[in-house]
């Protein structure tokens, strides 16, 4: 209600109406049920006969005309005007507060539409038509549009999937479980140990119980004692977790405890042979990354610049007749004063990242991989880096001692979109190179 209607009088004769006491709908209700048997004079329509219908029952009829009172265009129920909103862009369209939930906003104007009649710009915003024509243009190369202030700078080619840059250093090679280092874009056969629980999975299953219930912290301090293989003859490992809590401790565990326990066992000592290849040629189109769909394709292209010129990596795994059936990516990490930091050395790297892993290189995989070849540990942690956009924290790969820091403190970075890293490690190199000359 307008502000005008609830500063009215109160004291308003017996056949009169304050404003503030209107209930526009019923009032509408009654007067268009009245009309179907007593239709307005002729050249007046329903809704002015209604507004004059009104000024004769309130006490202050010159708050009643079409600049206070509006009908709205999807429902036809009169509103006040200040209650409405703009519709399609012209002030003659205006929609009451309870039909505009169900159209959608102008990301340009703001004016409400119906969700069909709203077009998706590469940046995935919506805009009417009068604003896509008069503030973006199509490109053929992208199937989309963009805006016409980034004309210079719009770089199709980061929908398309080739990207607008290259990693300067396509070339590389990380360790392999004591063989030969693994070469980029080579593919290899990994086999990862079975039946024995990682050091990792171990320490998960320790902090699980000590989350879990305070009950079970003696507990979880004498995991380690069960041993770490997952089938003995006493049952698998989840079993004798049941058996020893109840025998020394008189402690029942709840079925869904076991159940999660046997999970991280499970996941930390499951047999698997997986064929594996690393690479730095991210400008391949998305589902051969497996992830068709990636935003990394998409809105956020800048990711994989930042990836590529941060000496990162993609790491993908392969069916027997070669399909792509998993990926992740990999950030090389070097231990400096201020912290672990991003390089290019892969074979020099203090630590790995791993992140986004999807298919067979999801959850923990692709760090139990990593870990196997470098002969580390690893860790879930918190992980960030602008402005790659990550899914949902990452894995650490690293020395123990490493892994132990960053696990509680996780890894907070802020890389440039095109960095000149390696240019920069490139002359570091140099100039040591020159002092022990």
């Amino acid at each position: 209600m307008p502000a005008f209607a609830i500063m009215a009088l109160a004291g308003a004769p017996p056949d009169k109406k304050n404003l503030y006491e209107l209930d526009l709908r019923e009032q509408w209700l009654e007067f268009y049920s009245a009309a179907s048997s007593r239709p307005p004079a002729a050249g007046t329509t329903i809704n002015e006969a209604f507004l004059a219908h009104l000024r004769e029952i309130v006490t202050e009829p010159e708050y009643i005309g079409p600049e206070f009172i509006g009908f709205c265009h999807s429902c036809g129920f009169p509103e006040w005007d200040e209650d409405m909103v703009l519709a399609r862009g012209n002030s003659e369209y205006r929609l009451c507060d309870e039909c505009r939930q169900d159209w959608t906003t102008c990301d340009q104007c703001d004016a409400y539409y119906p969700g069909g009649e709203l077009t998706t710009a590469l940046s995935d915003n919506e805009y009417c038509s009068s604003c896509i024509n008069s503030y973006y243009s199509y490109c053929e190369a992208c199937e989309g549009w963009y805006p016409d202030e980034d004309e210079e700078l719009h770089d199709h080619m980061a929908y398309t999937g080739e990207g607008c840059c290259d990693s300067p250093q396509l070339k590389f090679a990380i360790r392999n479980d004591g063989s030969e280092p693994l070469e980029n874009d080579t593919r290899v056969t990994i086999e990862l140990p079975s039946g024995v629980i990682s050091a990792t999975g171990m320490a998960q299953i320790t902090e699980y119980l000590q989350r879990r219930s305070m009950d079970y912290a003696r507990l979880s301090y004498n995991v380690e004692s069960l041993g770490a293989e997952w089938q003995t003859r006493q049952g698998n490992f989840a079993k004798r977790l049941s058996s020893k809590a109840y025998k020394d401790y008189k402690i029942k565990l709840p079925a869904d405890v076991l159940s999660q326990v046997g999970v991280l066992a499970r996941d930390h000592s499951n047999a698997a042979s997986m064929s594996i290849e690393i690479t730095r040629n991210l400008n391949q189109p998305a589902h051969m990354f497996y992830h068709e769909d990636s935003c990394w394709w998409g809105s956020y292209g800048e990711s994989r610049c930042a990836l590529k010129t941060n000496g990162g990596f993609g790491l993908r795994s392969f069916s027997s007749y070669g399909a792509v059936t998993g990926r992740a990516w990999v950030l090389p990490l070097r231990m400096g004063d201020a912290g672990l930091y991003p390089t290019f050395d892969t074979r020099g790297a203090d630590a790995f990242v791993v992140f986004n892993g999807y298919g067979e290189l999801s959850g923990y995989a692709p760090a139990r991989v990593l870990a196997h070849m470098t002969g580390w540990t690893y860790r879930k942690i918190d992980f960030s880096c602008e402005p790659m956009f990550v899914n949902a924290g990452g894995y650490l790969i690293a020395g123990e001692a490493i892994a132990r820091k960053y696990e509680k403190q996780g890894i907070d970075l802020s890389v440039y979109q095109h960095s000149s890293l390696f240019a920069d490690e490139q002359a570091r190199a140099r100039e040591d190179a020159d002092v022990a000359a």
